[in-house]
């Protein structure tokens, strides 16, 4: 399993907007990337230099090139704007998930 953590740096002069992320672009990455196996949305805790982090789970790295390499990320990077516009991007990590307890 592949694991794609996104994380969105605090802006306090462009505040984050969590909860059209989390209700509308987080579900768009499901239809916009079909062989995302599943989706996560956490809030950050106030001073932690996040306001928030997706993770984005694929069952190999194929899917996760595919998808990324895709035409439905074009429509992701053009929503960017409706929940971030942070002076900083956004950090992102992909992670083989090593253990799991479920």
């Amino acid at each position: 399993m592949i694991r794609v953590m996104v994380m969105y740096p605090t802006d306090v002069n462009a505040p984050f907007n969590f909860d059209y992320w989390k209700s509308t672009h987080m579900p768009m990455c499901a239809t916009a990337w079909p062989k995302l196996a599943k989706w996560e949305a956490d809030a950050c805790a106030p001073d932690s230099g996040y306001a928030a982090v997706a993770h984005l789970y694929f069952n190999s790295m194929e899917d996760l090139q595919e998808s990324m390499g895709g035409p439905g990320s074009g429509a992701l990077q053009a929503d960017m704007p409706n929940y971030f516009s942070a002076s900083a991007a956004p950090t992102m990590l992909i992670n083989t998930v090593a253990a799991s307890s479920g």
